[in-house]
């Protein structure tokens, strides 16, 4: 099987993994380099509202982008796909003026709901951090459709060495959260200027063909692909959602250090599953939409990707298991060993969300938007659920997110055995139709 998996990956596909992991992986790697001295400059409270922020955007991002830009690997004309690049740039512009508002006028009871020093200024940022991650993924999605995949990397690299560098160098004087968010945002920024800076002129000349400004509008393109605000934006959403709510949860029922030990725990565990599995990921989706297109099977593609992130993945979160609270304590500070206790449960879940990577990707090509949709509604408002009520009946934050972690063990496992029975089906129809 090994072998087998192995020779999956030669060619073009392994070429564009090791390329988009490159950046990746040394942006993971500078991440990891820095956190040890940043969380001794830091602390738990300030890396808490961090994860706070952070969650939000990555909350209402889905919401703001109606998640539209996901469909720019999908057409195969040129025109169409520079479209739908102007058309989710419209919509996330829009859509963060739009919450600016809504935050202005809500901020009064969001500040006393978390009660966090200085939080008027955080919120007031957060329309901004949606609105500059909306244009990374963008632009970051249009370079993966051109196969642009150098650029990225670059990007990624880049961006995360100014964001640390600027961590540790400010931090040395002031050390607060609203300058780890501050920041972190410039680390956004950066990328978002290398993408326009080495993309859009060869972008722009690529796509000429007269007419390419003319005859379009965001209705169309909503129309067009309308499983994506339809389905996959709420899905994306509830899913945020669920994956942001321990830290609104820990932040608000316990304190912000609680929500510090538990977002240095996802972060360290989300190094893994940036450095392969999103790249695999972001190569696989326009690789198999293209056997989708052609009347392929998908099937042996989904199967092989899955059972090579499992062979990457079993060992790294297997020794966070086993060994997370010491771990935690020799790189981080002492301080923070109870985010080892965190990792030791979050690493059973985050294993199997590591491997479902082909899954969500061959759902989406698809078009099981609907199936998804149902299915992150169902298992969000469990774990939503299970979360708060566990906090409340047990006053204990790690009970809380072992309960929390379990549920997202058994909901991942059930999504890849229900997406392998889908593309069992699909094989059979685009054979027949073939």
């Amino acid at each position: 099987m090994y072998t087998q998996i192995i020779n999956a990956f030669k060619s073009t596909f392994l070429k564009n993994v090791l390329i988009l992991s490159t950046g990746t992986a040394g942006a993971q790697l500078i991440n990891f380099l820095f956190s040890p001295v940043l969380t001794r400059i830091y602390g738990p409270d300030s890396f808490g509202v961090l994860g706070l922020y952070t969650s939000l955007i990555t909350i209402g991002l889905p919401l703001i982008s109606l998640s539209l830009y996901l469909a720019i690997p999908l057409p195969k004309e040129k025109n169409e796909v520079l479209k739908l690049t102007f058309s989710s740039l419209k919509i996330v512009i829009i859509g963060s003026i739009g919450i600016f508002f809504v935050l202005i006028l809500s901020k009064e009871y969001i500040i006393s709901t978390f009660e966090i020093e200085n939080l008027n200024s955080l919120f007031l940022l957060v329309p901004l951090g949606i609105l500059l991650s909306g244009i990374l993924l963008i632009f970051q999605t249009l370079n993966i459709k051109l196969g642009k995949f150098k650029d990225n990397s670059y990007a990624i690299l880049i961006g995360t060495i100014i964001s640390n560098a600027s961590k540790l160098g400010v931090g040395l004087y002031f050390s607060n959260a609203l300058i780890l968010i501050i920041l972190t945002m410039l680390g956004f920024i950066v990328q978002i200027v290398i993408l326009l800076k080495n993309g859009i002129y060869v972008i722009l000349k690529e796509f000429q063909t007269g007419n390419i400004f003319t005859g379009y509008s965001v209705k169309q393109s909503l129309k067009k692909y309308s499983d994506f605000p339809l389905y996959r934006s709420p899905e994306m959403f509830l899913n945020a959602a669920a994956h942001s709510v321990p830290v609104i949860v820990l932040t608000s029922l316990f304190s912000p250090s609680a929500a510090g030990y538990y977002s240095l725990a996802i972060m360290v565990l989300s190094q893994p599953t940036q450095l392969v599995s999103e790249s695999i990921g972001n190569v696989l989706y326009p690789a198999m939409a293209e056997k989708f297109n052609n009347n392929s099977k998908i099937t042996p593609q989904i199967l092989k990707v899955t059972g090579l992130l499992c062979l990457i993945g079993v060992i790294p979160f297997g020794i966070i298991i086993l060994f997370g609270p010491p771990i935690f304590t020799i790189v981080f500070g002492g301080k923070w060993s109870e985010a080892g206790e965190y990792a030791q449960w979050i690493s059973f879940w985050s294993f199997f969300l590591f491997i479902n990577r082909p899954s969500t990707k061959a759902l989406m090509v698809m078009s099981k938007q609907s199936f998804q949709l149902k299915f992150t509604m169902i298992v969000s408002l469990i774990r939503i659920i299970s979360i708060v009520v566990t906090a409340l009946l047990t006053n204990s934050a790690l009970i809380a997110v072992a309960t929390f972690s379990v549920i997202g063990v058994i909901s991942n496992i059930f999504l890849i055995i229900k997406t392998y029975d889908y593309s069992i089906k699909s094989d059979l129809v685009n054979v027949n139709n073939g």
